[in-house]
């Protein structure tokens, strides 16, 4: 009886397998954060329960694998054969310089529940994108100043409006103006998502962060089952009430 249970103990303890970033060929030695540029020649595997974060503060960062495969959720057998789980891959632009993360791959493949995400990495509340920059500032409100901040709330009882970015913000409780319309039609030119308004009054309470952006560059095929997104984050809940944020772009 002993014995059974011993054996039982360490096969619980010794069979699962961790959450593990893992990489073939010379991109074998990839590792989270990813805070430079990797090129590499091979396959990138983020597996269940792990987070491959891609950024830094001060400038763009790419995962360059060339003719390989980035997968998102599979354990490292072959490309994208065995589903592991829900990986995840955070881009995280630097706001101060309004740039992105770069992933460059012949083939990408986002198993159903992993994500690649750039959600309310943007400019943050009461921010604007501003192209001149380029980067995050605070440029008065959208309505005012022709930029995609929301406009800051000034009363207790009402909220900040919407940030902007391809579409205007939406007006926050009691019609504090969201931000104007702004973004390119050039696929070349990526820029972050504005922040909702603050409400300034008392404690004051702050509204979301716009997305951040990012830039897959998929020369091969692309297959997502799970999520893609560069979402803004809801403003903080309570009284006085902030708004939630804009979205900003994914080019791929």
């Amino acid at each position: 009886m002993t014995s059974v249970v011993t054996t039982a103990l360490v096969f619980l303890l010794t069979t699962p397998a961790s959450a593990a970033i893992t990489g073939t060929g010379t991109c074998v030695g990839i590792t989270s954060p990813l805070t430079a540029n990797l090129t590499c020649v091979g396959d990138v595997y983020v597996d269940g329960g792990s987070t491959l974060n891609i950024g830094n503060d001060t400038a763009n960062v790419t995962l360059d694998v060339g003719s390989g495969t980035v997968c998102v959720g599979f354990s490292a057998t072959a490309p994208c054969n065995t589903l592991a789980g829900s990986g995840t891959i955070i881009v995280d632009p630097p706001t101060a310089t309004g740039t992105y993360g770069r992933i460059v791959a012949t083939n990408m493949v986002v198993a159903s529940g992993s994500v690649i995400q750039t959600n309310g990495t943007g400019c943050p509340a009461s921010q604007s994108y501003d192209a001149s920059i380029p980067g995050c500032a605070n440029k008065g409100s959208g309505a005012t100043a022709g930029f995609g901040e929301g406009s800051d709330a000034t009363t207790n009882s009402s909220g900040g409006g919407g940030g902007s970015y391809g579409g205007a913000g939406g007006s926050g409780y009691v019609g504090h103006a969201g931000g104007n319309v702004y973004g390119s039609v050039d696929l070349t030119t990526i820029q972050l998502g504005s922040g909702g308004g603050n409400n300034t009054v008392g404690v004051g309470v702050a509204g979301g962060a716009g997305g951040g952006a990012m830039r897959l560059d998929v020369s091969g095929t692309l297959t997502v089952d799970g999520t893609i997104s560069a979402n803004g984050t809801n403003g903080l809940t309570g009284t006085p009430v902030g708004c939630s944020s804009a979205h900003a772009t994914i080019i791929i």
